[in-house]
């Protein structure tokens, strides 16, 4: 019996569950720290078997997909729970973005890293906050590798009026391969291949009278070999 598409909506429920404790715990006046501390912990339990899920080479790419993203949103809400100061209202952090290792959704070569989102609300700033971070990523890799090629995906949250209900959900916008090496100029390959590509998709996307509006910058995953 084939389980990997109840999985990845389990999945997709226990990022929702997360999502909502994360905002309940944040805006809550009366939450306490062991509150906290009990989420942060839960987060970690469920990273423990997304991990687990996506070393099991019989899933479906498909699943593994789902299993990766769903690491990301946990991350993610770990970051922004552990800075968050309990009782003010306030986070501790002065990053914001940070870059994390992550499984490839492919067993293969591909190496994969994503830039997350704390602080901006601006794409284009977090666009230029990030390219920091992938710079340096592809300066080591490009220190024990002649060439690599690169792709991106972009993760927004994004919002839509429905019949008078907001609706949310997560989007995500891709982009092609296109090879880096010694003489590149990473400021405009990321420019060209990353930004632009990108800035183009959410335009069109949300010009075809989809409806959906970017609320939310969620990350920026960066794919290589």
């Amino acid at each position: 019996m084939d389980l990997s598409e109840p999985f990845s909506e389990s999945v997709k429920n226990t990022v929702k569950i997360f999502k909502k404790a994360y905002e309940t715990l944040t805006e809550k006046k009366n939450a306490s720290e062991s509150d906290k501390k009990r989420w942060i912990k839960l987060i970690n339990e469920n990273l423990i078997i997304f991990h687990k899920a996506l070393k099991n080479k019989y899933i479906s790419v498909n699943t593994r997909k789902a299993v990766h993203t769903g690491v990301v949103h946990l991350k993610r809400y770990k970051f922004l729970l552990e800075s968050f100061h309990v009782g003010r209202g306030t986070f501790s952090t002065p990053k914001r973005v940070v870059w994390e290792d992550t499984e490839s959704t492919f067993v293969s070569r591909i190496h994969t890293g994503v830039i997350i989102n704390l602080k901006h609300v601006d794409i284009h700033d977090f666009f230029l906050d990030a390219f920091n971070l992938f710079e340096h990523q592809i300066q080591n890799k490009l220190s024990v590798m002649s060439m690599l090629k690169v792709n991106g995906t972009f993760c927004g949250e994004f919002i839509k009026s429905s019949n008078g209900t907001d609706i949310n959900d997560f989007k995500y916008f891709n982009t092609r391969n296109a090879i880096i090496d010694q003489s590149t100029n990473l400021q405009q390959w990321y420019k060209d291949n990353i930004v632009d590509k990108i800035l183009n998709k959410l335009s069109e996307f949300q010009e075809r009278l989809s409806g959906w509006s970017l609320l939310k910058i969620i990350s920026l995953e960066i794919n290589y070999k």
